[in-house]
């Protein structure tokens, strides 16, 4: 799913996750976001990663990893009504909710 926001364009990768299967599915995520910006010629498009569940405690550096290492975008399920996001990526996906 792609979407523009604010001259910003954003390609979003959603994925269902559980304790168990939150690294593949992330890592899933990267490679697919990285496929979909060259197909669609969007090299300057912001990717983001969309998971069902926060990851558990023990996978929480996933989220350093996408965010800082790979800089890449990361949000999920907070509560069922809103979006959850690192508070260092805030001002980038404050769109969401």
């Amino acid at each position: 799913m792609s979407a523009s926001i604010r001259d910003d364009q954003y390609l979003f990768e959603m994925k269902s996750t559980t304790d168990g299967n939150v690294h593949g599915q992330v890592r899933r995520a990267i490679s697919q976001l990285y496929e979909y910006r060259y197909l669609q010629d969007a090299p300057s498009a912001k990717l983001v990663i969309v998971i069902e569940n926060p990851p558990p405690q023990e996978k929480k550096w996933i989220v350093d990893y996408v965010v800082n290492d790979r800089k890449l975008l990361i949000a999920w399920d907070g509560d069922g009504k809103t979006l959850k996001y690192p508070k260092e990526i805030g001002s980038e996906l404050r769109f969401l909710g």
